[in-house]
């Protein structure tokens, strides 16, 4: 796009954004003129709506917000042309255009139509979005959502409880359904889950989790625990030559020695609290736990004792990333092995991000037994994690909470999937004698 001017300071003006010249016809000769003759001009509501309209089509992201909201209010001419829009309406639609929902495009669809009403709607008025930088593979916002009831409709915004809001682009919406199923199994099995739900937002299902942190707390992620290790260390050239800042290939054994040297009290209970974690891993077949997706709640005043984060972040598993129509393929083949194989397959192939000294390619199965075996201070975080009916209480959850957002075949491979995991870790878990 070719440089203009700026009309004010006679520099070129920015390379982003909606510049002057770009503003419909009406609007820029209103620009030009002296603010006088703009007052009387205050009511034409076709001129407004025009410009409103404008706004919201030029201004697709929340980068170009920003950089409309400087060139509109930087120059004062500018600034003064907008005051027959309606000066607090024009500021209500740039801040509601700033602060949209993530947009990033749907990469690929599950293939199965969530039906109508299979989740609650929440509507713009009922959210705002905070500038807040969220780091993680799926497009994420902070969101502040105003609490039911008629003390919510006076609640100041910033009061309202605070969610992570993300869109699940890889496969939408499957990817977002499940990882709320498996935030409700890890509450079945017990875990300190951070709380979660679904909803439709912006013409989007969105993944809501609960922001489990107050104004007065840090997450330390397990990343951050590492490098607090080894600062701590006086010797500390072996661990850098084997790790490097590379925090894939941390062992097991290397995390319970950091969580003991960095939170040496506390160091019991967040280690259970981890195992636990891990053993809920492999019981859905979660291969992605890294070293980020884990941590320690710690306050800025030392007012509570740390401890191990609710479990956040559990994607992938349970066949998040499988279209509609692969399922039915395998499902729909003459073979009669067909299905059989793949599953066990899938089941097989799933692995924990965390790495165990001396063994390669190690799946989730051998981690929890390795961990019976040799760490006998923390079987008590593994035995009888899992009921013996599990598989239907899943299976009641999958028909009561799911029938709406899952077709009946996905509903039904993810049964034979947790089924087929079971009867591998499920020994391990149950009896207090280390097999």
């Amino acid at each position: 796009m070719e440089h203009r001017l700026n009309r004010q300071s006679g520099q070129p003006a920015r390379e982003k954004g909606w510049r002057v010249s770009e503003l419909p016809h009406t609007v820029r000769e209103r620009a030009a003129a002296p603010f006088g003759k703009i007052v009387g001009m205050i009511h034409e509501v076709d001129t407004r709506q025009h410009f409103v309209a404008c706004v919201e089509e030029q201004c697709v992201n929340r980068e170009n917000i920003v950089e409309v909201h400087k060139i509109m209010f930087i120059p004062c001419n500018v600034a003064k042309a907008f005051a027959y829009f309606s000066l607090s309406r024009f500021i209500s639609t740039l801040i509601a255009l700033a602060h949209r929902l993530a947009r990033e495009k749907i990469r690929k669809f599950s293939g199965f139509e969530v039906a109508l009403g299979a989740t609650p709607i929440l509507p713009d008025k009922d959210y705002i979005v905070e500038d807040r930088g969220i780091t993680g593979d799926a497009p994420k916002d902070f969101i502040r959502i105003r609490p039911s009831g008629t003390a919510g409709q006076d609640a100041p915004s910033d009061t309202w409880p605070a969610y992570i809001a993300k869109l699940g682009h890889k496969y939408y919406p499957g990817e977002s359904v499940t990882e709320h199923l498996l935030t409700r199994i890890g509450q079945l099995l017990g875990l300190n889950m951070a709380e979660s739900s679904l909803v439709e937002a912006d013409e989007k299902i969105r993944f809501l989790s609960r922001y489990f942190l107050s104004d007065e707390q840090i997450l330390v992620h397990g990343a951050d625990i590492f490098d607090k290790h080894l600062a701590k260390q006086e010797n500390r050239t072996n661990a850098i030559e084997l790790y490097d800042g590379n925090w894939e290939e941390a062992t097991f054994q290397f995390a319970c020695e950091a969580i003991r040297s960095v939170y040496p009290g506390q160091a019991n209970d967040i280690l259970r609290a981890y195992v636990r974690m891990l053993a809920f891993d492999a019981i859905v077949g979660n291969n992605d736990r890294h070293h980020y997706n884990w941590g320690v709640v710690i306050h800025k005043n030392d007012q509570h004792e740390p401890y191990f984060s609710p479990v956040y972040d559990s994607a992938r598993a349970l066949f998040w990333n499988h279209a509609e129509t692969k399922l039915q393929t395998i499902e729909q083949d003459t073979n009669p092995k067909r299905l059989p194989d793949f599953l066990n397959r899938y089941v097989k192939k799933s692995r924990p991000t965390v790495r165990w000294e001396g063994e390669n390619d190690l799946d989730h199965f051998a981690l929890i037994r390795n961990i019976r075996q040799d760490y006998p201070d923390l079987v008590p975080a593994l035995v009888n994690l899992c009921p013996p009916q599990f598989v239907q209480l899943v299976q009641d959850i999958l028909g009561n909470e799911f029938h709406l957002l899952m077709s009946n075949l996905r509903r039904e491979m993810i049964i034979r999937c947790l089924t087929e995991r079971l009867n591998l870790v499920f020994p391990v878990l149950q009896t207090r004698d280390a097999s």
